[in-house]
C-alpha cells in the first residue's frame, strides 16, 4: 500500500513541475491520471480495463512523441526541440512502468 502512496507523491510531483511547460494542462492531467490511479488502488479500488487503456495510450503517446533524432534529456535548447519530445516521451514511459505495476497488482489481487 506504501507504494501506492509513494506513486501517487510522485505523480503529483511530476505534474506540480509541468506547471511552467508551455502547454501544462496536458501534462499535469497525464501524471494526474497516474496520480489519481494509484490513490485508488491504495484504497483497494483497481480498475484494470481503465488501467490498461491508459497504458496503451500511453505507450502509444511515447511512441508518437519520440524523436527521430534522440540527443539525450539534458539542458533544452530552443535549437533542438528533441530533447523536449524526448523528455515527454520519457515521462509517458515512466507512466506506463507505474500503471503496469497498479494494473499486475490489481490483477494479483482480484485473483486471490
Amino acid at each position: 500500500m506504501l507504494l501506492y502512496y509513494f506513486f501517487c507523491l510522485l505523480m503529483c510531483t511530476f505534474a506540480y513541475v509541468q506547471l511552467n511547460d508551455p502547454d501544462p494542462w496536458i501534462w499535469c492531467s497525464v501524471y494526474l491520471v497516474v496520480a489519481g490511479l494509484s490513490l485508488l488502488a491504495s484504497q483497494q479500488r483497481t480498475f484494470p480495463r481503465i488501467t490498461l487503456l491508459v497504458i496503451v495510450g500511453y505507450a502509444l503517446g511515447a511512441v508518437v512523441l519520440w524523436p527521430a533524432e534522440y540527443r539525450g534529456v539534458a539542458k533544452m535548447q530552443q535549437e533542438m526541440p528533441q530533447i523536449e519530445l524526448a523528455r515527454e516521451s520519457l515521462g509517458l514511459l515512466v507512466c506506463c512502468v507505474v500503471l503496469g505495476i497498479l494494473y499486475s497488482k490489481g490483477k494479483t489481487k482480484k485473483s486471490k
